[in-house]
């Protein structure tokens, strides 16, 4: 997916089982973005489709 920088793509792997009565979530290969973006404890990024359905990612940072 395209990164809202214009520069990056990434490739991130959305994968989930069963865990008790609920699932458990898990967004995968997310180590570099971190890395690039400089995210910490309590940043969020959001991932979204635009009018030619590609997927971007955008940032929040200190989001609560």
């Amino acid at each position: 997916m395209d990164d809202m920088d214009g520069i990056h793509v990434w490739s991130f792997r959305y994968r989930y089982w069963p865990n008790n009565s609920s699932r458990m979530y898990v967004l995968e290969n997310t180590g570099d973005f971190v890395q690039t973006h400089e995210l910490r404890q309590g940043d969020y990024f959001a991932l979204h489709y635009n009018d030619q359905k590609q997927i971007y990612v955008s940032l929040l940072f200190g989001v609560a």
